[in-house]
C-alpha cells in the first residue's frame, strides 16, 4: 500500500509537471470554451461590420455618382447663364452707348427724352390722384367701388 502510493504520487508529480511545461493548467477548457465562444462573436460582430461597411460603401459612392451628376448639371447652368450675362451686359452697353450718341448728336433727342421722363412722372402723380379721388368717392359713398389696385 504504502509503495502504490509512493508510485502514484511519483507519477501525478511527473504528470503534474509535464502539464506545467506544457503551460496546462486547472480551468483551462473552461478558458479555452469562453475564448472560443468571444473569437465566434467577435467574428460574427466582423461579418455584421463587413457587410455594413459594404453598405454604406456603395451607398456613399451612389450618392458621389448623383453628386457629380448634379454638379455637372449645375456647372453647365452656370457656365450658361454667365454667358447669357455676358451677351446681357454687352447689349446693355450697345443701347448706353447708342442712347448716348444719340443724346449728343441729336439736342433734340436730349429734348424729347427729358420730356418724356416728365410725362412718365406727371402719368404717376395723376394715377395717385384719381386713386386718392377714387377712395374719397368710395367713403362718402358707399355704392361706389373702390378703385382697382394697379402696379406702378
Amino acid at each position: 500500500p504504502e509503495f502504490r502510493t509512493r508510485v502514484i504520487e511519483i507519477l501525478s508529480r511527473t504528470a503534474n509537471g509535464c502539464l506545467q511545461e506544457l503551460n496546462y493548467r486547472p480551468g483551462m477548457p473552461q478558458q479555452l470554451a469562453e475564448l472560443q465562444n468571444r473569437v465566434n462573436n467577435f467574428q460574427d460582430e466582423n461579418k455584421k461590420l463587413y457587410e455594413d461597411n459594404h453598405r454604406l460603401t456603395q451607398s456613399f459612392k451612389s450618392a458621389q455618382e448623383k453628386f457629380v451628376a448634379k454638379e455637372r448639371l449645375y456647372t453647365g447652368t452656370i457656365q450658361s447663364l454667365e454667358q447669357r450675362v455676358v451677351a446681357l451686359q454687352r447689349q446693355n452697353q450697345g443701347i448706353l452707348a447708342r442712347e448716348s450718341s444719340l443724346a449728343n448728336g441729336c439736342p433734340d433727342y436730349a429734348h424729347l427724352h427729358a420730356e418724356y421722363i416728365r410725362l412718365i412722372e406727371y402719368c404717376s402723380q395723376l394715377k395717385h390722384q384719381i386713386s386718392a379721388l377714387q377712395n374719397i368717392m368710395a367713403m362718402e359713398n358707399p355704392l361706389f367701388p373702390p378703385p382697382p389696385q394697379q402696379n406702378t
